[in-house]
């Protein structure tokens, strides 16, 4: 009751008061007694805070919506503005009609008391396990290996040949930038260039 209030009985993410709605948990609380183990940077909120039974660990959703949610197939990234974020095409996720409801960009509810103000570690943990759940696991290193990293970046950069890192990526045909570590890596040059700008 206090979470649609709190949300105005509107899903948090369509801003929709007509469809069924339902409450559901940021983080369930049964996630303090998963035991992780594993090679990925996996921490959740500490149980001792008792803050997994509370209001702010909760938020109202369209059930499809929260569906969705539940499954790590959507997250929201507080860091990013709260920007809704879908692990794989959006459109192999939910029908277009939903899709078209769904901004890019959430709003929470403003003039909430403290106390029942969505818990932002909640959402930033739940988008780390989502990554976690959908593969996007921590170091790229762990899968391939800091030595064959190191030598198809060379490649690509002509370190290789004793020549100076390329700034430019010059040759986009080379086959090595298809490979998934070609990816990554012109991910990561696109990533630190946008920085710079």
């Amino acid at each position: 009751m206090w979470v649609r209030k709190r949300d105005g009985n509107r899903c948090i993410i369509t801003g929709s008061t007509t469809d069924p709605l339902v409450t559901t948990w940021i983080v369930p609380p049964f996630f303090t007694s998963v035991d992780y183990d594993g090679p990925v940077s996996f921490t959740p909120p500490p149980a001792s805070e008792n803050i997994y039974l509370k209001v702010n660990n909760g938020l109202t959703m369209r059930q499809d919506v929260a569906d969705l949610f539940s499954n790590n197939d959507i997250a929201i990234d507080v860091d990013d503005n709260f920007r809704v974020v879908f692990m794989q095409e959006p459109s192999k996720l939910c029908s277009k009609k939903l899709l078209a409801m769904i901004p890019s960009h959430i709003s929470l509810p403003r003039g909430i008391q403290e106390e029942l103000w969505v818990d932002l570690r909640m959402l930033r943990w739940h988008l780390r396990y989502t990554l976690l759940a959908n593969g996007a696991a921590d170091d790229v290193t762990l899968y391939y290996g800091q030595g064959k990293m190191a030598a198809v970046i060379d490649k690509l950069t002509g370190e290789d040949e004793g020549g100076d890192e390329v700034e430019d990526m010059e040759d986009l045909d080379n086959e090595l930038w298809k490979s998934p570590i070609g990816q990554i890596y012109f991910a990561w040059l696109v990533f630190t260039k946008g920085m710079k700008d």
